[in-house]
């Protein structure tokens, strides 16, 4: 049912529902609830021999990663600044939980930045209709995944590196404006 409920909103408008799943991903995530919509992917995969769930969900990482390396330059906290470099690294290869409960929820704006970032992401990706062919690796190893069974680097492939910068660069500039030095990864008892 909810597979058919995301085709049928796919259906209407590949932008926004790139924008609600792509900007809500984190969330899910959060919860764990994010699994529940991978073999929904995987049956597009099998059936269609593509998906746009992987593209849409593919980008957050990415948008996470932009936030940390703004984080990283901003503050002035040494372990906000030290949580962030290896979270950077686990995002940039697709693990977003160590940013996600490290820094972005207990620094709450730079979660809404990285939600922002997200979400246009996920609208550009669904209005040039990025799908990924295969399920492969997170983060940067997931580009072949964007590279069809011939072989061939076509438009799909090049809106997808653009997307990765894309949301990097925004959820950068969000949070170089957003004003995070009185921000803590921990609270004193």
């Amino acid at each position: 049912m909810i597979g058919y409920v995301f085709q049928a909103t796919y259906n209407i408008s590949p932008t926004l529902f790139g924008a609600i799943l792509s900007g809500f991903w984190q969330i899910l995530v959060m919860f764990g609830l994010h699994w529940s919509v991978v073999p929904i992917g995987l049956i597009q995969l099998a059936e269609e021999g593509a998906t746009p769930i992987f593209a849409f969900s593919g980008l957050t990482s990415f948008a996470v990663l932009g936030v940390l390396l703004a984080v990283l330059v901003k503050t002035k906290d040494k372990k906000l600044k030290g949580l962030s470099i290896p979270a950077s690294v686990s995002a940039l290869f697709g693990i977003t939980e160590p940013a996600l409960y490290g820094i972005l929820l207990p620094v709450r704006r730079t979660f809404i930045n990285a939600l922002i970032a997200s979400a246009i992401g996920g609208a550009y990706t669904g209005y040039f209709n990025v799908v990924a062919y295969r399920l492969g690796g997170s983060g940067i190893f997931a580009l072949p995944s964007y590279i069809p069974d011939s072989g061939e680097i076509n438009a799909n492939f090049w809106h997808r590196i653009i997307t990765f910068v894309l949301v990097t660069a925004i959820g950068f500039i969000l949070t170089m404006m957003t004003d995070i030095s009185k921000a803590k990864t921990h609270k004193k008892a």
